[in-house]
């Protein structure tokens, strides 16, 4: 069952049941216990129909399994089930209009990025993956792409999941229109160009799993186009010089920061014209070695084998060594998705993620390089690289991490073969610090805050909380997660 599951059909009710617990895709969290009713339906309506007959207490939507917390998981009561939606997959409609210009979410260099020519209307349950190969097919795809695309489309935009542009904001950010499936029963479709919405509108762009089950998503979609990726190796001082006027200046750039060294690798991609060919055998061969045996397989074991052998000496060492096999470097021209997002999935990881509004971000990041950089003698073992993204405005999206302000996002990944807790810990608290308590944690991933401490992080916060109270007034769609959060109905 769609890679997350192995359970055992229940014919006579069209379910599934769990047959053993499962976990995120990084293995920190148990998202079920085995027993666990499954609702997988095939159709729009058979969902609606399942969800009104059964007599659920409680109700949790699970996606791909890549957010890193506890948002996804079961509730521990009696009366509670999950929702699967990987059968519900398919794109509905593609409606093209006129070129649209997009407006800045950053201020400047908006009109380096491609202008939307329409929308595409999809089931909740597709990939992302599968959704911008499918538009590539059609000539389109997604002005902006996060750096995997296993997660779900409803996932992806009910944590505020996002690519690394500037000049644009999440995945939520282009969202034109939603359809969820209330705690009532009633299905309900809510709209960006509909003032009577506006308000639910902006707090269904990311709702955390706690207004209702997402049916259907319209989102904007641009031409397809192609990239070719730069990549060139900055020392932590160029980074904190440049950085921002580097993502200013370009409309996607990414950076790596490797731990326990002085190394940034900055990667723009760069729109061209050309139209991406298909490789050659040298090149595919090529392109093999490079990425997926060494930047792939040998990275993995180098980070197995250091995380079994005195990883306070070896993890350091190991990513010392990565870092130096970096080099300054033009890719080949593809399709921008493809380059966007990981050829591969990295080695199996756990994340803290947090936003940061610009006007700290260099403080925070020399904070962070002050405890990782060459020569630390931290209590805490930083087991991958640091992912450093310059992210858009998302306006007024209530929970968005880019409510009202472009940040730098910064990821904080372990090997999973590492303990999480006490990096993810220290950073977080080093990154709280050092942004004034200004700092949004990503919803996905792994932090420990609550409702008295993110509540004063989002102005309309109160507003969530009302609509949620309206829309599930006896907590359906709760669990632990969105008690911490969001406190209980």
């Amino acid at each position: 069952m769609a890679r997350l599951f192995e359970s055992r059909i229940v014919a006579e009710r069209g379910q599934d049941v769990t047959s053993r617990p499962r976990k995120t895709w990084g293995g920190a969290v148990t998202l079920t216990s085995a027993g666990t009713t499954i609702i997988r339906p095939r159709s729009r309506d058979e969902l609606i129909e399942q969800v009104r007959a059964q007599p659920f207490r409680h109700l949790r939507v699970i996606g791909s399994g890549h957010s890193f917390n506890d948002i996804a998981q079961v509730a521990d009561a009696d009366g509670a089930g999950i929702v699967v939606l990987d059968r519900l997959n398919r794109i509905l409609s593609v409606n093209r209009t006129a070129p649209a210009p997009r407006p800045s979410g950053s201020g400047s260099g908006a009109a380096a990025l491609p202008a939307a020519v329409g929308t595409v209307v999809v089931e909740a349950g597709i990939t992302l993956d599968a959704l911008l190969n499918e538009l590539l097919a059609r000539g389109l795809t997604l002005v902006t792409v996060g750096a995997i695309r296993e997660q779900t489309v409803a996932g992806a935009i009910s944590t505020g999941t996002h690519g690394a542009s500037i000049h644009v904001g999440s995945y939520s950010s282009l969202v034109m229109s939603l359809t969820m499936l209330c705690a009532d029963g009633t299905v309900r479709t809510v709209r960006r160009d509909n003032p009577a919405d506006a308000e639910l509108f902006r707090c269904c762009c990311v709702s955390l799993g706690a207004l209702g089950i997402i049916i259907e998503v319209e989102l904007e979609v641009v031409d397809a186009f192609a990239v070719r990726p730069v990549s060139r190796m900055l020392t932590m001082t160029e980074f904190l010089a440049d950085g921002e006027a580097i993502a200013r200046a370009h409309p996607y750039a990414r950076f790596y920061y490797f731990p326990y060294t002085d190394t940034v690798e900055c990667v723009t991609d760069i729109p061209v014209t050309e139209i991406p060919g298909e490789p050659g055998p040298a090149e595919r061969v090529a392109t093999w070695v490079r990425g997926t045996l060494l930047e792939y397989h040998l990275a993995q074991a180098l980070l197995d084998a250091s995380a079994l052998i005195l990883p306070s000496r070896s993890v350091p060492l190991t990513l010392r060594g990565l870092a130096a096999t970096r080099r300054t470097r033009e890719g080949a021209v593809d399709w921008s998705y493809r380059h966007m997002s990981l050829r591969h999935l990295p080695p199996r990881h756990n994340e803290g993620e947090w936003s940061v509004p610009l006007e700290h971000w260099r403080e925070t990041v020399a904070a962070l390089h002050r405890a990782l950089g060459p020569g630390n003698h931290s209590d805490f073992v930083a087991g991958f690289l640091v992912s450093l993204r310059f992210v858009g405005s998302d306006g007024s999206i209530t929970l968005s991490n880019n409510y009202q302000r472009p940040n730098l996002s910064i990821d904080l990944v372990q090997f999973h073969r590492l303990d999480h807790t006490p990096y993810l810990t220290a950073g977080a608290r080093i990154i709280r610090a050092a942004a004034h308590g200004q700092a949004r944690p990503h919803w996905g991933k792994m932090f420990d805050l609550s409702y008295d401490e993110l509540a004063p992080l989002y102005p309309n916060y109160a507003a969530f909380i009302g609509i949620r109270k309206e829309l599930d007034p006896h907590g359906v769609f709760t669990n632990s997660f969105t008690n911490r959060v969001l406190g209980t109905p």
